[in-house]
């Protein structure tokens, strides 16, 4: 492993597409989604324990800034001898201070789409599993589970929502790309080489008509609204997914859309 760079997107908005996508140039290990965060976190929620505070507080720093490296090396070493390494989990966003403090020349790739769109995602899970034990909590009409999906901290996207507001709230940051869904399906050539470019490799035209996943996953463990299905082409949907379930955009899409959705700009995206 030669570099170290990870992919926190928003749920249902093309983060296993885009790994896919990556995945394509012969020098990237994209993963599926990753277990290293919550490692790191097991090891950072027992930072504060004794032992370090006994001891130079710089030196047990850069201690554990060492182990998460080598810790990180060890784990994608034995998964792969591909140099560039794409890590895929959400949680990054929230984690951008640890990653760079540990790899300082990290870049965050992140999948945003429009909340109406992802709404209508989840909404068309839920309809498709009438009476599934996931769904039994939610509220019975379409408007009250787009609330419920985007209350903060409301898994997935309440959560994920957040973070993003978060990382906003903190300015520009050139080490940051978001890209947009929409985006990406219309031109992925472009896109990618963009993307390409941000991870510090030498880009290359991805074939937009041989998708494959290249890591395999088994995501039924992440419950019905973590399945993905990858198609082998990127194309369109027909129609516009918001209003083919009946969801109407909730209020907050109007908050969260700042400039331009397009990727030339890492501080513009729209969500």
């Amino acid at each position: 492993m030669q570099y170290f760079h990870v992919n926190a997107s928003l749920p249902r908005s093309g983060s296993e597409l885009m790994q896919a996508l990556l995945s394509q140039h012969p020098e990237v290990y994209a993963s599926a989604t990753s277990p290293l965060l919550e490692y790191w976190y097991g090891a950072y929620g027992n930072y504060n324990l004794a032992e370090r505070k006994s001891q130079n507080e710089q030196t047990m720093r850069r201690a554990f800034l060492g182990f998460c490296n080598e810790g990180t090396k060890g784990y994608y070493e034995a998964l792969t001898s591909r140099p560039v390494i794409v890590d895929k989990s959400r949680g990054w966003l929230e984690y951008a201070e640890l990653l760079w403090e540990v790899y300082p020349d990290a870049r965050i790739v992140c999948m945003t789409r429009k909340v109406a769109d992802i709404v209508a995602s989840l909404e068309r899970i839920y309809r498709a599993n009438p009476g599934h034990p996931e769904t039994r909590h939610l509220p019975k009409t379409a408007e009250q589970r787009a609330q419920y999906w985007t209350t903060s901290g409301n898994l997935p996207l309440g959560l994920a929502l957040d973070r993003l507001r978060d990382r906003q709230a903190r300015g520009p940051d050139a080490r940051i790309r978001y890209v947009d869904y929409d985006h990406l399906v219309d031109e992925p050539v472009k896109v990618m080489r963009s993307v390409f470019e941000h991870l510090q490799i030498d880009p290359l035209d991805i074939d937009p008509m041989n998708v494959r996943k290249s890591v395999p996953e088994d995501d039924t463990h992440y419950g019905i609204f973590g399945r993905h299905q990858l198609r082998q082409e990127v194309v369109r949907h027909n129609g516009k997914m918001s209003t083919s379930v009946g969801v109407q955009s909730p209020p907050l899409e109007r908050n969260l859309q700042h400039g331009s959705s397009r990727t030339d700009d890492a501080s513009t995206y729209r969500c």
